[in-house]
């Protein structure tokens, strides 16, 4: 298969690439890099792959990260030690924790109950509900609004949804919250790719039969962004953004469409092995933005990266490529075990 090589270079760029403790660290905001949810989303993807030197590298990362917070804090994870735990880092973990074969551990029973926590009344997951600790991490008083980063998240909650005692609950609210053109809001996220391919994945876990229509639409907006070209564009990569274009490919892959897109795949496919750097990474391209806390509405904020101090109002990037290295690394390898014409 094409996608092998550029798969093994992947592994052993993500194995090397971790800290001192054996973590994955990434995204340099004004509070630090993030090494606990970095860490549960590569582990998650490097423990998935069935790769078994990937496989080793993420449990030795599960020793450090595993028992963050377990008896200091509420039992979750969050971004790194300075801020509160949070739903996304904690489901993240969670998943991590399961494919590791730690499902019914008390670890990641305590992790549950947690981010149950934070199911909001609409029934989506919010990010925070740690209110206090969240004030002091923002160094925001009692008046001040941090009402956004309170509020019902989608790319969390299509986190959330993939945890198996979690998918049905959450999949019928994911599926009702999908946008009109096909995608998915992704607060946290400049690319609504990241945001759509999970919540994809979360609908085809649960009854990909039942949300056809969805899962179509889905890739009606993917074919469309794509307008012909083998990769995804945005304004900061006008050439193709290997994290955005490797969560577009996802998207086709997960339809159960492979015959019919065989070449679009294909063709995607390529153009990402294409662009794999000598070291086994992809161009750093994952953007990370972080509205003001009182933003309720990321996609409608205009001025970023014009934030001060905790204030944010920023877009950041993974600066050591780990992120956007490892999410190309679990597509390629749901491509490699895609049966097409073309090996």
């Amino acid at each position: 298969m094409y996608t092998n090589k550029a798969i093994e270079k992947a592994i052993t760029f993500l194995i090397t690439s971790r800290n001192s403790d054996h973590l994955w660290s990434d995204f340099n905001l004004p509070t630090g890099e993030s090494d606990g949810w970095v860490t549960g989303y590569v582990g998650t993807i490097m423990s998935g792959i069935g790769d078994q030197f990937a496989f080793q590298a993420a449990k030795e990362a599960w020793e450090k990260h595993g028992f963050k917070n377990f008896i200091s804090g509420h039992g979750g994870w969050s971004f790194n030690r300075w801020s509160p735990e949070d739903a996304d880092s904690t489901a993240l973990s969670i998943r991590f924790a399961i494919n590791l074969g730690l499902k019914d551990k008390m670890r990641t029973e305590f992790a549950e109950k947690f981010l149950l926590q934070h199911q909001t009344s609409d029934g989506g997951i919010t990010t925070f509900i740690l209110e206090k600790e969240l004030r002091k991490f923002l160094r925001a008083g009692p008046e001040d609004d941090i009402s956004g980063w309170m509020a019902t998240h989608s790319c969390v909650t299509a986190v959330a949804a993939i945890i198996p005692s979690m998918n049905n609950q959450l999949a019928p609210w994911l599926h009702e919250h999908q946008l009109p053109d096909g995608s998915w809001d992704a607060y946290w996220w400049k690319d609504a790719e990241y945001s759509t391919s999970l919540s994809i994945e979360a609908l085809v876990l649960n009854n990909p039969d039942k949300y056809l229509a969805t899962i179509n639409k889905s890739v009606d907006y993917i074919i469309e962004k794509l307008d012909g070209k083998s990769y995804i564009a945005n304004e900061r990569f006008p050439q193709g953004s290997p994290f955005a274009t490797a969560l577009a490919l996802k998207i086709l892959v997960l339809s159960g469409r492979n015959l019919e897109l065989k070449e679009t795949i294909n063709s995607i496919a390529f153009w990402i092995v294409e662009h794999q750097r000598a070291d086994g990474s992809w161009e750093p391209s994952a953007l990370l933005r972080v509205p003001p806390a009182k933003i309720t509405d990321a996609a409608g904020f205009q001025d970023w990266n014009t934030g001060k101090g905790l204030d944010f109002g920023r877009i950041t990037i993974d600066q050591h490529a780990i992120f956007t290295t490892a999410t190309v690394l679990g597509v390629l390898t749901l491509v490699a075990n895609v049966k097409t014409d073309k090996d």
